[in-house]
């Protein structure tokens, strides 16, 4: 291990899925003015933003009455992203001034479950705090680092007719260790007619999370 290295940055990006819709496009926004400068990176030491996709399903329905549910959902980054419905832009930008040679992420593909109370109408605002270890891809496929994270309770708002799901956390061990950590996933308007009927038992969205 060799300290301040000169900061080593990559990005990948998937071009295939097209322009970037409207949910993307505010994630991408609210997200900016948190990417870190060249002197934020060498006092951090390890940074990192990934872009991808969001696939949750929920056991039983999700209905707009609240009950305890299980939710399983699966976040593909970057180079890992499976596209949602609406077009999709995916991409992992890194930062890394502390291993020698750099650590170099192209994607992952992180997978979580809780039980949480949730309805249509209150969808991600009850998300209970959670550990997760996400593992990161190489250009090669295979695995170059883990990151386990502490998230605090979900905070849901409603932006444009989207559900906006915003967890903050810690980076506790692995690439990143110490660093802040925000993942925001970006909803499409919820099928209404389902969930006053049969109920919603899956839905699809843009994914971001940020080392700091």
């Amino acid at each position: 291990m060799t300290a301040m290295l000169p900061a080593f940055t990559t990005r990948h990006a998937l071009g295939r899925f097209g322009a970037v819709p409207a949910p993307l496009a505010f994630v991408l926004a609210l997200l900016g003015s948190m990417t870190p400068t060249p002197a934020d990176a060498a006092a951090v030491g390890q940074t990192l933003t990934c872009q991808g996709a969001r696939h949750s399903t929920y056991s039983p329905a999700l209905t707009n009455h609240s009950r305890l549910l299980s939710i399983k959902f699966t976040d593909g980054y970057g180079d890992q992203a499976t596209p949602p419905p609406d077009p999709l832009v995916a991409f992992c930008v890194v930062t890394d001034t502390i291993d020698s040679p750099p650590v170099v992420i192209t994607g992952s593909v992180a997978t979580g479950a809780v039980m949480s109370e949730q309805s249509c109408t209150t969808l991600g605002a009850s998300s209970p705090a959670n550990v997760q270890t996400i593992t990161w891809n190489g250009a090669g496929g295979g695995t170059v680092a883990t990151s386990t994270v502490s998230w605090q309770p979900a905070q849901a708002d409603r932006v444009n007719g989207n559900v906006v799901v915003t967890q903050i956390g810690t980076v506790t061990a692995g690439f990143g260790s110490g660093d802040g950590a925000t993942r925001v996933a970006v909803i499409p308007e919820l099928q209404l007619a389902a969930c006053s009927t049969t109920g919603v038992t899956r839905l699809d969205g843009a994914i971001t999370i940020s080392f700091i």
